[in-house]
């Protein structure tokens, strides 16, 4: 909205800004007219192959992601599935889920009286449609782009044009929503792009950029920048020191999920920030079927199992089945039922999204 009101401003009526979705939904409308937007499309086709409620769930968000992957046979969200850890529990048939999510994708792409959200990138790049294109196209965050939306970025450049994306691949934060893991990678070997380095940061201190540099050898430090102080902790004396205002790091959810216990217990008043998976976890929970947190215990410990040699037969990664279930066992430290499990794991995002000087900050 701000680039359109500065467009606007300078009178550059031959430029457009415009995020990806009303990009493809333009052509869309030029493709089947005025066609309106429905949110609850895949709700309702989804509703129409299983009465299963948990089922339910399962294909929609596999069908949302199968599209924004530009999936095209049931193995394929089968690997989307472990990709962005999407989890079915024990008892759940895997391949039925994944063949009625790429049944799912089929009706709605057939279904052309309204459009959802993922259906304005999706379609133009599906069914060919003709899309406006530019002399010139400049990507923001590119490293967030899913395969449907890199396709429809490459769709929008005119023959001899040029395309300048700009991102970061190790900033990449929407693998959730469908986001390709290897965007930038993908627009480099694509259109055989130079590569124009940004190494300079104005955030942070320079022993900052040195301890960064070990995963990041580029990045440099402002001119002006501070030294700043960079100090080494265990986990334990960190929590004994952190502070209201404080950020706590990690890069899997399980550490967190006991530290955010931990500090509670004490008094002190953490909360998280980012992704919510507490309520995938509070659904993981109740769908166990068990009554009480012992059989709760050895379920999860059943499941992690089974899908940890799934997944290594298949040569995929374990780390997010592992993480999930140690972070419902830290949740259930001291639980005295089931249902308090799940209504913690509900609750542990409560303002997840304010960053709060009276709150010590848990995100993964």
């Amino acid at each position: 909205t701000e680039l359109q009101s500065r467009v606007k401003a300078r009178r550059l009526w031959n430029v457009r800004a415009s995020t990806l979705h009303s990009l493809g939904y333009s052509a869309v409308r030029d493709a089947l007219g005025d066609v309106p937007t429905d949110g609850d499309k895949m709700r309702s086709i989804v509703s129409k192959l299983t009465t299963d409620r948990e089922e339910r769930f399962l294909i929609g968000k596999l069908a949302s992601l199968g599209k924004m992957q530009l999936a095209n046979d049931a193995g394929h969200i089968d690997a989307i599935a472990d990709q962005f850890e999407i989890e079915l529990p024990m008892g759940v048939p895997r391949g039925k889920i994944c063949a009625l999510a790429l049944e799912a994708m089929i009706q709605s792409g057939r279904q052309h009286a309204t459009i959802d959200f993922d259906d304005m990138v999706w379609m133009p790049i599906q069914y060919e449609m003709p899309t406006r294109t530019y002399e010139r196209v400049f990507v923001d965050e590119a490293q967030d782009l899913a395969n449907v939306q890199l396709e429809l970025v490459l769709k929008s450049c005119a023959p001899g044009g040029r395309i300048l994306a700009c991102g970061d691949r190790f900033q990449s934060c929407y693998g959730f929503k469908g986001a390709a893991q290897d965007a930038m990678d993908k627009i480099r070997l694509r259109l055989d792009a130079k590569i124009l380095p940004l190494s300079i940061t104005y955030r942070c201190p320079r022993s900052v950029v040195a301890l960064a540099n070990e995963i990041v050898p580029q990045l440099e430090p402002a001119p002006w920048a501070e030294d700043g102080v960079v100090r080494s902790a265990s986990l334990d004396q960190a929590l004994k020191e952190i502070a209201p205002g404080d950020f706590l790091l990690s890069r899997s959810n399980a550490p967190l999920f006991s530290a955010f216990i931990r500090l509670v217990k004490e008094g002190r008043r953490p909360t998280f920030m980012g992704r919510d998976i507490g309520g995938a976890i509070a659904s993981m929970v109740r769908r166990s079927g068990t009554d009480n947190v012992p059989s709760l215990c050895r379920y999860i410990v059943e499941w992690r199992d089974a899908e940890v040699e799934r997944l290594t037969a298949l040569e995929r990664s374990t780390e997010a089945v592992i993480d999930k279930a140690s972070c419902i066992l830290a949740l259930a430290e001291g639980a005295r039922s089931v249902d308090e499990i799940a209504e913690r794991a509900e609750h542990i995002f409560e303002d997840g999204d304010k960053v709060r000087s009276d709150r010590i900050i848990l995100r993964s």
